[in-house]
């Protein structure tokens, strides 16, 4: 009997301690505020040069359209066979999204066809310059990645200068503080790299230190990306955004940077 007992007293301890444990972690959650974040933000433009801005939500399944004439419209995600498509009955208007093209139709007459923003080769003549108000160096960044699941959170990125030697040391995991450091050869110029990543509310966030010798300097190259998890979405873009991120070349990015910049 003694036994029994005590196997009834130890189940309700377990279940009391269940529902406190799971309560504070509820509770602790809301309190925190933290939401998934599941909108991409992108813009598109055309050979002709225009141009739409488009807030994807992939909870409320739709977008937010602004650019070729309309001004915040909302479009429902609608069944599609290919790619994603957005409608607005009451306008006419429809929305088709498949990786890194979209194409706006108004009564079944196209309006805007274009492409995500630096999905061309971004410092092949184009994107910014700009001057580092701590370093005084000069460069050139892509305005955009060209990228539609993963976007810029630091940008511009930032350029330090310090004297003295280039030296790299292979040490670390990305996704721990401390991140990972590792040599890299990128074009033929050799690199000490710097990943720290951290998950946060359905996206993965991504710190990058880039150092290179340059005039008998070290200059770092430091920005940040937000790359939405994958599995927030359905098919076709849970598998276009795997796609994307597996051919993402942040090296070549920042490379890019690297070759544009001019120290003071």
């Amino acid at each position: 009997m003694k036994t029994l007992y005590t196997l009834v007293v130890a189940f309700v301890v377990v279940v009391l301690g269940y529902l406190l444990i799971t309560t504070y972690l509820r509770n602790d959650a809301q309190g925190s505020g933290q939401v998934p974040d599941t909108t991409i933000t992108a813009d598109f433009v055309s050979d002709s040069g225009g141009s739409i801005h488009v807030v994807f939500d992939t909870t409320a399944d739709s977008a937010l359209l602004t650019g070729a004439g309309f001004d915040r419209v909302t479009l429902l995600r609608a069944i599609s066979g290919s790619g994603a498509r957005y409608e607005n009955t009451d306008l006419g208007l429809v929305l088709w999204n498949k990786g890194n093209d979209v194409t706006l139709t108004d009564d079944d007459t196209v309006v805007f066809s274009g492409t995500i923003k630096g999905s061309g080769d971004a410092m092949q003549g184009a994107g910014v310059d700009t001057t580092d108000p701590e370093s005084g160096a000069t460069f050139r960044y892509p305005e955009t990645l060209g990228t539609l699941y993963i976007n810029t959170v630091d940008w511009p990125p930032s350029v330090r200068v310090e004297s003295e030697p280039f030296s790299c040391t292979n040490i670390g995991i990305e996704n721990v503080p401390t991140g990972k450091t590792e040599h890299r050869t990128i074009n033929g110029r050799d690199y000490c790299v710097t990943t720290e990543g951290e998950g946060a509310a359905g996206s993965v966030y991504t710190q990058y230190a880039y150092a290179a010798p340059i005039n008998d300097m070290v200059v770092y190259l430091t920005f940040s990306t937000r790359a939405v998890q994958c599995l927030n979405y359905d098919e076709p873009q849970q598998s276009e955004c795997a796609a994307e991120r597996a051919a993402f070349d942040v090296d070549s990015i920042a490379d890019g940077i690297f070759t544009t910049i001019t120290l003071p």
